[in-house]
């Protein structure tokens, strides 16, 4: 959506606009989470062995990978786009 776009709207509007996003992420992580479920019942149901790593590799998965963030990612963009990740958790 463009800023300019949606800077221009009156308050009645912007609330209509967010209202309406806020109902389109909901729906999409549900069809995701849907998605996800049914992709790797195909995948077990074609034979691949799909591995659910525990909490305790996911989190040192997590803590090795945000150890080089700096590195890999371009500057400021870390911050940013850890910003945008939490709010996709809200």
């Amino acid at each position: 959506m463009s800023a300019d776009w949606y800077e221009g709207l009156d308050e009645a509007s912007k609330a209509t606009v967010d209202a309406a996003i806020e109902k389109a992420n909901a729906n999409n992580k549900e069809w995701t989470f849907a998605a996800e479920k049914k992709e790797i019942e195909m995948l077990e149901a074609a034979g691949v062995t799909v591995t659910t790593p525990s909490d305790e590799a996911l989190e040192e998965f997590k803590n090795r990978s945000q150890a080089v963030w700096d590195e890999l990612m371009p500057e400021g963009s870390v911050a940013e786009m850890q910003t945008l990740a939490d709010a996709s958790r809200e």
